[in-house]
């Protein structure tokens, strides 16, 4: 299976460390098609440097839009990788293999 889509939930600093991790390595993870943040605040310059075809989706996810926000950008072809914080992991997991999503999450709350 070929990864089409790279999902990121949140922009924090974990996930900016990854990101910079991920071009360090030229990871063929940042040459995926289509890469989507969503995270609620802006995205630091560097970050879009580093990927300046990134889709940023500046809002929140909750538990009432996440199956709405959510659902239309996850498929077989899509990793999500969820470093949200106050956010339902195990729905977001739950989600995830509804749709044939791989998933990796750094912690459950």
């Amino acid at each position: 299976m070929k990864i089409q889509r790279l999902l990121l939930l949140g922009c924090g600093t974990i996930q900016r460390a990854l990101i910079e991790l991920l071009k360090h390595k030229r990871h063929k993870l940042l040459k995926t098609p289509q890469i989507i943040c969503i995270c609620p605040e802006d995205i630091p310059q560097y970050i879009l440097d580093i990927i300046p075809e990134l889709i940023h989706l500046k809002t929140y996810i909750t538990n009432e839009n996440l199956n709405k926000l959510l659902a239309p950008l996850m498929d077989s072809k899509t990793l999500c990788i969820d470093l949200t914080v106050n956010t339902d992991s195990i729905k977001i997991l739950e989600l995830a293999r509804q749709n044939n999503t791989l998933y990796i999450n750094t912690s459950i709350e």
